[in-house]
């Protein structure tokens, strides 16, 4: 059934691409001729942490899954990178957020994401 579930993921996706119209909203962008196979599905907002909030408000849980660039992380603190050295790792891992996509999303459950998202 992986072709199903995957078809399903898609259409999640393209529902979300047209329906999510807020400027502050940077939606995830796709190479031409490239897939996706849409694990997740990744938002952009330079006041994430605001609109996480807003969401949370509304019954939307949001989830965000890199908070720590790669260069800042515990791990990697032997190489001594500080904050200011990759910037735009930096910059997303302020921005990104995680929104609702999982198999079985009722048409309904993902209007009412949307509509959360274009009056934030």
């Amino acid at each position: 059934h992986i072709g199903e579930l995957a078809a399903e993921k898609v259409k999640l996706a393209e529902n979300y691409m047209e329906g999510i119209r807020n400027e502050k909203i940077i939606l995830p962008k796709i190479r031409d001729g490239a897939d996706a196979i849409w694990h997740q599905f990744v938002i952009r907002c330079a006041s994430r942490d605001s609109l996480k909030e807003y969401l949370e408000g509304r019954g939307v849980a949001t989830i965000i899954h890199y908070p720590v660039p790669p260069h800042l992380q515990k791990a990697y603190e032997y190489l001594g990178h500080s904050r200011g050295d990759y910037p735009a790792a930096e910059k997303y891992a302020d921005e990104v957020l995680s929104i609702p996509m999982y198999n079985g999303m009722t048409e309904e459950a993902q209007k009412t994401v949307i509509e959360a998202l274009n009056s934030f």
